[in-house]
This record gives C-alpha cells, structure tokens and sequence, in this order.
C-alpha cells in the first residue's frame, strides 16, 4: 500500500498540535526566523510590490506586540490591482483580513490578547497568493 502526505500537512499537523502553546514544540522550527520585536506601538508596513509579472511581500515574517496597528500597502504597479489579505484555518485569527481600498492599502489592528504565530494569505487576481506570517509577542 503507498502513502503519500503532502508537506503542508505534515506542517499543519505539527503547526495545530500546540498553537495554543505559543512557542510551544510545533513551533520550534521557526525559531531562528521570527523577527525581533521592537519596543512600543510603532505601526508597521508590510509592503506588496506587485510588477508586470510577480509580486511579493516585505517583510515575509513580521512581529508585532498587542495593539500594534499592520498596514498593508501595494507599491509597484502602476495600475491599481486589488490585494486579499486572510488568514490561514491553521492559526484563525478574524482581525487579520481585509482588501486594499482605492489608494492601495488597509490596516489591520492586532487585538490586546493575541499572541502567537498567524499564518496568512496574500493573493492578487492574476497573480496567485503566497503565504507569510506575524507574530504576537508580548
């Protein structure tokens, strides 16, 4: 008999079985990646640079603390393109969605008892979506 599992559910796995741990053991391989977070409750940028043929998103992986406000802006494009922003069933958190406006970006608040990591979509019609990360230290 052959089995076949897909690496992102062997991740999701690992991911769901502590994310009620925040650092907990399913999480331990993104330690050395999670950012650093700063002191106080500076906004934060997470830019989408969207070109003629791909788009990608600066910074991958983001920290922030409670309350820190996540604006989400499209740079690049000349032509307004809509940007998607969900996040993932793995790690449900409903404050971190939205879709740009008319100038091309939307905040997002993190609430006062979030912590952990959130896993999220960015998808551009016609494009496709790619998949980073925040994290909620306190």
């Amino acid at each position: 008999m052959r089995y076949e599992i897909s690496i992102s559910a062997l991740a999701a796995a690992a991911i769901c079985g502590c994310a009620a741990q925040p650092g907990g053991p399913g999480l331990a391989g993104y330690a050395d990646v999670r950012p650093q977070c700063g002191q106080g409750n500076a906004p934060r940028t997470v830019t989408i640079n969207v070109t003629r043929d791909d788009f990608g998103v600066n910074p991958p992986r983001l920290c922030v603390r409670p309350g820190d406000t996540i604006r989400f802006k499209v740079v690049g494009n000349p032509n307004s393109v809509r940007v998607d922003v969900e996040s993932k069933p793995i790690t449900p958190a409903s404050w971190l969605s939205g879709s740009t406006a008319l100038d091309g970006s939307f905040e997002v608040r993190a609430p006062a008892d979030a912590e952990g990591t959130y896993f999220y979509d960015i998808s551009v019609p016609g494009y496709g979506t790619i998949d980073p990360m925040i994290s909620v230290d306190r």
